[in-house]
């Protein structure tokens, strides 16, 4: 697939629109607010689920892991849907895929249909927590990478503590025998709001520059790296991007060549192992019960 050349003189000089890139990469965080929000927000409603179902604690575990088999799923399926139908596509469809398991949640009728709704609920958090960080640094000005990357995991940790709000002021609502029976639907239900903004604020929302030229779009390219970098960055950004295409090697083999890449990989993989291993996503999951077990109302 050849790459169509942008010469100099198409475009007049002009500066890059700070607002915009702020939006558009608030736009592709908000995934992170979900991802946090879908996984820590059955810690309301499993103690909810567990009497209305009468469910053994094996089930219980299950429900609550039920997420994770979708997430595995949809991390594994996201790099190539995305590579083939462009990284807005897959994050409308992650969004889409959010609003669905929260309507499919609260209206379940039995724990079988709780768990698919979870494991559909768990492809897009599997799909949104690739795409959002890769989106905002496709598509972050070189200088302001790091920081508009760092919003995801920023909106992962609002998404988390939100949570606990919104299920409190939804406990208050009635008494035990409606939150037994109902409040649970509410709580997990609830996160269909957030899903449904993140659907909407993502639809104006441009598709990522390197895609497009991948896709041999470079013109609608070239017209998004000028909006986002003004013309003079956005000529050598393009100018990268054909480069590292021309290539054709796989980004990941760079970061086994190059001794700098190698620890700042094995960084990152001891973070996230240690992130697992130090518990936390057992308080996420279980923080009333844990605290209720501790004597707290």
């Amino acid at each position: 697939m050849g790459i169509v050349k942008v010469t100099s003189d198409e475009y007049k000089e002009q500066k890059g629109n700070l607002f915009f890139v702020i939006f558009i990469s608030c736009a592709a965080a908000f995934g992170g607010l979900l991802y946090g929000y879908d996984t820590a927000v059955i810690s309301g409603a499993i103690g909810l689920m567990k009497v209305h179902f009468n469910l053994s604690p094996t089930m219980v575990g299950f429900v609550v892991s039920s997420l994770l088999l979708g997430g595995a799923v949809g991390v594994l399926a996201s790099g190539k849907l995305s590579d083939r139908f462009g990284r807005k596509s897959i994050l409308l469809l992650a969004a889409s895929l959010f609003v669905v398991s929260a309507i499919m949640r609260a209206l379940s009728s039995s724990i079988s249909f709780v768990i698919i709704s979870r494991i559909i609920g768990g492809l897009g958090i599997g799909m949104a927590s690739v795409l959002s960080i890769t989106y905002i640094s496709e598509i972050a000005p070189p200088h302001m990478r790091g920081r508009l990357g760092s919003l995801y995991q920023f909106a992962v940790a609002v998404g988390i503590v939100s949570v606990y709000f919104v299920n409190d002021y939804i406990f208050s609502i009635g008494e035990d025998a409606w939150q037994n029976s109902t409040g649970w639907r509410y709580i997990i239900g609830a996160s269909g709001i957030p899903a449904l903004l993140f659907l909407l604020i993502l639809s104006p929302v441009p598709e990522s520059p390197r895609w497009l030229v991948k896709a041999n779009r470079t013109l609608e390219a070239m017209d998004i790296l000028i909006k986002i970098n003004g013309t003079h960055i956005a000529r050598q950004e393009l100018y990268h991007i054909e480069q590292s295409l021309k290539e054709n090697q796989p980004a990941s083999l760079s970061l086994f060549k190059e001794a700098c890449l190698r620890k700042a990989l094995l960084i990152g993989i001891l973070l996230a192992a240690f992130q697992q291993l130090v518990g936390i996503n057992a308080i996420i999951y279980y923080a009333p019960q844990v605290f209720e077990a501790a004597s707290w109302s």
